[in-house]
């Protein structure tokens, strides 16, 4: 037999537990450092044992090595044709890269037709000096902007055959165990020679006078397109 007593106290902690929560414990914040972090003083001092000394560079290099050095320290280039066709030298130096490029048969004067994209072109100017820091030529090169050609239009394919390091090793090894000469070989103007696949059209360069409404169709590759190096 359950007493009434005992029944109360039950029904009691039964209310109880379906009492909802309404306090929750507050989670503990870390406890933060009061203190003042200072600089070491040795470390205000850093380069209290640090001696100034110029170095002697002029001793490291040969009098014709020095005269190099300050020429090109005070050799401008032009940074644009407008500022190249003032000079003489420049002016020639664009002459014959255009007569180079016309005997290479690299363009031919056409109408754009129509939904095609034209490619443009910049010039690029180099002084070549000599040992003494004498000028020896002036140089004038016509790049295409590659970076206006469009992909499936302009180009497909962009990358080269190259050989490998390990290939031209083997071949100095070869050379060098059966004592056999060897020559170096520079082609000209080596960008120049390779035919195109794609018809790709280019805006006539600076000082290059064409008819109006003209554009230059590329036969040959050029410095600067996509697809030059293949």
């Amino acid at each position: 037999m359950v007493s009434e007593h005992e029944e109360t106290e039950k029904l009691q902690h039964i209310e109880q537990a379906k009492e909802p929560v309404t306090q929750q414990e507050q989670p503990t914040l870390p406890r933060r450092s009061t203190r003042q972090v200072t600089r070491p003083s040795w470390l205000n001092d850093f380069v209290c044992n640090a001696e100034n000394i110029s170095p002697p560079t002029d001793i490291t290099l040969t009098h014709i090595h020095s005269c190099f050095v300050e020429r090109l320290s005070v050799l401008q280039e032009p940074k644009g044709f407008a500022e190249a066709q003032v000079k003489q030298e420049r002016g020639e130096a664009m002459q014959k890269e255009i007569d180079a490029l016309e005997m290479n048969n690299t363009w031919e004067i056409s109408t754009l037709l129509p939904g095609k994209n034209t490619v443009g072109c910049s010039w690029i100017y180099k002084t070549k000096l000599k040992p003494d820091g004498s000028i020896e030529r002036y140089k004038a090169r016509l790049v295409a902007k590659g970076f206006s050609q469009v992909e499936g239009m302009d180009y497909n394919d962009c990358f080269a055959p190259v050989a490998k390091s390990i290939t031209i090793r083997l071949f100095l090894a070869v050379a060098a165990a059966r004592n056999w000469p060897l020559h170096y070989l520079d082609v000209n103007k080596a960008f120049l020679y390779g035919t195109l696949d794609e018809v790709i059209y280019m805006e006539p360069p600076e000082g290059y006078q064409i008819p109006p409404g003209m554009v230059c169709k590329l036969k040959k590759s050029l410095y600067g397109l996509k697809q030059a190096s293949r």
